[in-house]
């Protein structure tokens, strides 16, 4: 299964019941509370985008999800004499440089030999595995012995020992066969031993679980010990603990030129893959079965993409891929499907410093329009989330169009991202990046003031509102060579407007449910290159030739072909105190806050008759009708929920999703109680009786 569906409630947040589903232990284990003393190894590990993954092979093996980073010291409250060393799990790639994974020789060998098969260095994308996963880790049973020795009574210790020694396997049956039964734990030392640590290591796997469920959970979790849950969750990753199987969390790197490490040091997983962890995703609804649709199953090999379900794979799906490494590369394909079910694939917030110094009016003693720096650095901030893949094919692709063009050198990549795509341009190009990520270093931070005889810009002017958008494009525009091309991608209106549930602005604009920009060229917006042409216009002492070109949803190809003014330093233009035109700013500053921040009922309106279906029948036609009246009415009083806002059901207040400020509202149920009255209004003028609005009422 993918998706868990329905969690638990707890101390370490929202649980997978499966960790243990007896109904005597879902209380336990909503209440266990560990204390893990953190080494710091994971404070600063950076957010990785998918985008930027874009065009490079990977790798994948399951992962269970144990913690890693610290040291497990307490157990509700109970110290353990001798802590548990957490070393994960997922996030092993991250404490042990030189290792990006850990696990028997014969499947690092695997994994090694898959990974030279990709020609380069490729990722590592672990996914997550069943909450019981982690049972063959020994930390669970480390964990067990070690609370039972600081929590029991010496009588119950004596007792427990007893039990361990005298425990005989049962097995399990296997096609009419009895396997592994007959066994028992050899040497045991005592719970209070520190060297039957050593023997549990040591111990086989079958005879260590039958352990820890027959012998610790059912015959002394309730004489001072845990229960098999609590321990599992005991060692568990917060942030996994109700997270989906065969989610994808971690992305780290695999060097094939390196030698296989043969002690890894983790007492569980004595090998080591060599290579380095890169950062983490963010957690959304997306598997590992999203990244390989062409990867084929079982022993009818059927495909991925035309079998399963990837948020909600079958546990035979989930077991048929475990049963080797597999390798795939996330293209362009995947990301827009990602992107279209509403995952944000992106990162890299290069435009929060562009943003704030196109408009560090905002910090100067001009803070009368309203738009406080703390407004800005959100709207920046959530402007950065938005960058598009544009990595891999999308960056070869512009690289051709100005190779084909004449292009061999002189190149800038304005807005790199994280760099991956620099690379693919002509010559030894330079990166432009205003706000490096953590390990990338650009070779400008801040606009150049020089001219280029090529530009790439990939799915940069749609992420941000005017008049940042037209900064930019002249930014681009004024930096060109005689002679020199700029090749140029942005999204299209329909692919804007095919995100789900967009929150559709004045100017043509949408905020995502992430809380972010995008503005889509074309369709009911002026189109990529009669934005351009117009932008064109601020250099009257220029002739620029701009015409479509196959980049991105929608593309341009822009020659300038005449004219020597010096190029314009636009990024600086609108420092504090320093643009002549700073007032004229001011004011397109003012319009970009009354259409983005700021409450509009035209807004409201626009996106409640949005919601309507399409009418294709004669009865469809009157209940859309009869909506579209409905809507009417609750935009007369005011009434209707801009999509800027989130409403809450009973508080009486709304939050902006872009600054994150509130204010008074009217609570949506009180809302949705007046549109039911007016519905049962309107249904003597529309002949359209709504019987759901008979049920909000009462």
């Amino acid at each position: 299964m993918g998706a868990v569906k329905s969690l638990i409630k707890g101390v370490m947040g929202d649980i997978d019941p499966r960790y243990d589903p007896r109904k005597a232990s879902i209380e336990r284990n909503a209440q266990l509370t560990p204390t893990v003393e953190s080494r710091g190894t994971l404070d600063n590990v950076p957010r990785v985008s998918l985008s930027s993954l874009e065009g490079t092979p990977f790798v994948t093996t399951m992962s269970d999800r144990t913690r890693a980073g610290g040291l497990l010291t307490d157990i509700n409250g109970v110290r353990l004499d001798d802590p548990v060393n957490l070393q994960g799990g997922q996030d092993f790639m991250f404490e042990n440089p030189g290792m990006v994974w850990a696990s028997a020789p014969t499947v690092v060998k695997q994994m090694m030999l898959l990974a030279k098969e990709q020609g380069v260095d490729p990722l590592y994308l672990p996914y997550r595995m069943a909450p019981t996963g982690g049972d063959f880790a020994k930390k669970t049973g480390e964990t067990m012995i070690k609370y039972a020795s600081a929590n029991m009574t010496p009588q119950n210790k004596k007792a427990l020992d007893k039990a361990i020694k005298e425990y005989v396997t049962v097995g399990t049956v296997k096609n009419g066969k009895r396997k592994g039964h007959g066994k028992s734990i050899k040497g045991w030392k005592g719970i209070d031993s520190p060297e039957s640590i050593e023997v549990w290591r040591n111990t086989p796997d079958s005879v260590r679980k039958e352990l820890m469920n027959k012998v610790f959970d059912v015959k002394f979790r309730d004489r001072g010990g845990l229960s098999i849950g609590e321990a599992r969750l005991a060692v568990s990753d917060p942030t996994q603990v109700g997270a989906r199987d065969a989610g994808v969390q971690n992305v780290g790197r695999i060097w094939t030129k390196d030698d296989i490490v043969q002690e890894s040091g983790h007492p569980s997983y004595p090998a080591g893959l060599p290579g380095e962890g890169i950062g983490r995703l963010d957690q959304q609804d997306l598997t590992v079965f999203d990244l390989l649709p062409d990867a084929r199953l079982g022993k009818k090999q059927l495909r991925v993409g035309d079998n399963v379900d990837p948020l909600d794979p079958s546990a035979r799906s989930i077991r048929a891929l475990s049963m080797k490494p597999y390798a795939g590369v996330i293209d362009e394909n995947i990301l827009r499907k990602l992107e279209d079910r509403g995952v944000n694939v992106n990162s890299a917030p290069w435009l929060a410093p562009l943003a704030l110094g196109m408009l560090s009016l905002a910090q100067s003693e001009d803070a009368e329009a309203g738009f406080t720096t703390e407004m800005l650095k959100n709207l920046a901030k959530k402007s950065g989330d938005t960058q598009v893949a544009t990595t891999g094919g999308s960056y070869r692709k512009a690289g051709d169009i100005l190779k084909r063009e004449g292009i061999s050198d002189n190149v800038l990549d304005y807005g790199a991202g994280r760099g991956h795509g620099t690379q693919y341009l002509p010559g030894n190009a330079k990166s432009y990046e205003p706000n490096p990520m953590e390990g990338y270093t650009p070779d400008f931070t801040e606009s150049p003031d020089e001219m280029y005889d090529g530009i790439a810009n990939l799915n940069v002017l749609n992420v941000v509102p005017e008049p940042i958008r037209q900064e930019i494009a002249a930014d681009i525009l004024g930096k060109l060579n005689k002679d020199g091309v700029a090749a140029i991608g942005a999204r299209s209106y329909s692919d804007v407007m095919n995100a789900k549930n967009p929150q559709v602005l004045d100017d043509g604009g949408i905020i995502t449910q992430k809380g972010t920009y995008q503005y889509g060229f074309g369709g009911e917006n002026e189109g990529l290159i009669d934005y351009l042409l117009r932008q064109a216009e601020q250099f009257p002492d220029r002739e620029y030739e701009i015409k479509k070109e196959p980049l991105a949803a929608t593309g341009a190809l822009v020659r300038r072909i005449k004219g020597v003014a010096p190029p314009v330093a636009t990024a600086g233009l609108l420092a504090a105190g320093q643009s002549e035109d700073a007032d004229a700013i001011a004011a397109m500053r003012d319009e970009v806050i009354d259409s983005l921040l700021s409450y509009s009922d035209d807004r409201a309106k626009k996106d409640a008759d949005r919601r309507i279906p399409d009418a294709r029948t004669i009865d469809e036609q009157r209940i859309a009708n009869h909506r579209r009246e409905v809507n009417e009415r609750m935009h007369e009083l005011g009434l209707l929920e801009d999509p800027l806002y989130k409403y809450r059901d009973i508080a009486p207040f709304k939050e902006n999703i872009v600054t994150g400020e509130r204010s008074p509202a009217l609570p949506s149920s009180v809302r949705g109680m007046i549109r039911a009255i007016l519905d049962l209004g309107s249904s003597p003028r529309t002949g359209v009786y709504n019987p759901e609005a008979a049920i909000d009422i009462i």
